[in-house]
């Protein structure tokens, strides 16, 4: 339908409504935007590095505690004078006594001192055995990394997993390490939640994970095999690394944290639905209201549209009836307001008023003109008479006239016959007198003559 086809109220209507929804739609565009940044901008700039951060300097305190405690046993020279010989039971029942108080005092699984040159290794409970390349890998790796510290998961004999970590004297014999259940830490790292279901783990330098609330990906599962190739930019040592990705067709948010005491990383996991839920929320209240203060001002423009439409349906209802009624021109439009409908009242009510004016005059002067004319027809009816009997005396006048000038024709012939005559007779008159008689009495005979054919 095209819009020249549309009524005044329609396009009112039409203009309203469209207005009404471009209006709502772009504020609501907008706020949701805003919001958006806002909540963006609080997650990734504010909470989501708080946590990160929380739980990295909860770690690092953590490790380094127990690194400088490892660091003071591998540095006590009571206990590498001790380590250093072949101790005797006494010595031993200090070295485990040593261990033991450490163990309290940290709340530690194991606490353990070894002699890295001759592999001899102590926990709480006394001397274990010599480490030995074979089974000790760890321990030689240790010492050949040349790091003076380390974390690792360790597996035991038994299967209980934990967390190491080491410290070693690079100049020196030492080197000491504690050890805690994977298990507390877990309930540990459990502790940090992010919205509903986002969580933490560890992982290390080479993206494997270290410690997770799925035991089974501990050692076995880096962040690519997880997450993709993409994860690896997360391994960044810095402060906070963001990256926006997608598992299982759902968007994933995962954010890391660096951890320098271990040289792990702290990693966040939490699913963008959970993170815009209130953002969600928010875009549904929005379209609640915006529907709904939509319909009213629907309502309203209708209202508006018929309130504005209406004089003008009136007016145009007057028209249509001077027009194909009688053309009664003292109708009026009654003027309740002062805004443009009642000015065009006013403006047609003076129209129709100097219409009917006008009408009326004419009227008047059509009246008189009437009255005129009948005279006129009158006088024309006389004029017609007489011109009728002066047509008739005219067509006798010349028919007399063609009579009179036939007869003048006549009598001229007739007369041009004489005269011929006339001259002949004197003609031979005077002949004949010339022979007869004497030359004075020739006029008398031409006259007789003449006056004979004259007679005739």
């Amino acid at each position: 339908m095209k819009l020249k086809q549309l009524t005044i109220k329609k396009k009112l209507v039409l203009a309203f409504v469209s207005a009404v929804i471009a209006s709502t739609a772009i504020i609501s565009y907008m706020s949701l935007s805003q919001a958006r940044d806002i909540m963006e901008k609080r997650l990734l700039e504010n909470e989501l590095p708080t946590t990160l951060t929380q739980f990295r300097d909860t770690i690092d305190s953590e490790v380094n505690q127990l690194q400088s405690a490892a660091r003071q046993l591998a540095s006590n020279p009571v206990m590498l004078d001790i380590i250093n010989q072949d101790i005797t039971s006494a010595e031993e029942t200090r070295v485990i006594k040593q261990l033991n108080v450490l163990r309290e005092q940290y709340d530690l699984n194991d606490a353990s001192i070894a002699n890295r040159n001759t592999g001899q290794y102590w926990n709480q409970n006394g001397f274990l055995r010599v480490l030995t390349r074979e089974k000790d890998s760890w321990f030689y790796n240790f010492l050949d990394s040349g790091n003076a510290t380390m974390a690792q998961v360790f597996q035991e004999d038994n299967g209980e997993l934990k967390l190491f970590v080491n410290f070693q004297q690079l100049n020196g014999k030492g080197l000491a390490g504690f050890s805690r259940s994977l298990e507390d830490m877990t309930r540990f790292l459990n502790q940090f939640k992010i919205e509903q279901s986002g969580f933490v783990f560890l992982v290390n330098a080479d993206g494997l994970v270290q410690l997770h609330r799925d035991t089974n990906l501990m050692g076995e599962q880096t962040l690519s095999d997880i997450y993709g190739g993409q994860a690896r930019s997360l391994l960044q040592k810095g402060d906070f690394n963001l990256l926006d990705t997608r598992i299982n067709g759902e968007e994933v948010l995962l954010a890391s944290s660096y951890v320098p005491s271990m040289d792990w990383f702290v990693i966040a996991d939490v699913p963008a639905e959970e993170v815009y839920a209130p953002l969600n929320e928010t875009r549904n209240q929005i379209l609640m209201v915006s529907v709904v203060v939509g319909l009213i001002f629907i309502v309203v423009a209708v209202w508006l549209a018929a309130t504005i439409t209406k004089p003008i349906q009136y007016v145009a209802n007057v028209f249509r009836e001077i027009g194909e009624g009688e053309g009664d021109l003292r109708q009026r439009v009654d003027i309740n307001s002062q805004d443009e409908i009642g000015q065009l009242a006013s403006g047609f009510n003076s129209f129709v008023e100097k219409i009917h004016r006008l009408v009326s005059d004419v009227a008047r002067t059509g009246g008189e003109l009437r009255s005129a004319a009948e005279q006129v027809s009158s006088q024309a009816g006389a004029t017609q008479s007489q011109s009728e009997y002066q047509r008739d005396r005219t067509v006798q006048v010349v028919t007399a006239i063609n009579e009179m000038g036939a007869t003048v024709n006549e009598i001229a012939g007739n007369a041009a016959s004489a005269a011929s005559a006339a001259n002949q007779a004197s003609d031979d008159a005077a002949s004949g007198q010339g022979v007869v008689t004497p030359r004075h009495e020739i006029p008398s005979l031409a006259w007789l003559m003449t006056w004979r054919i004259c007679r005739k």
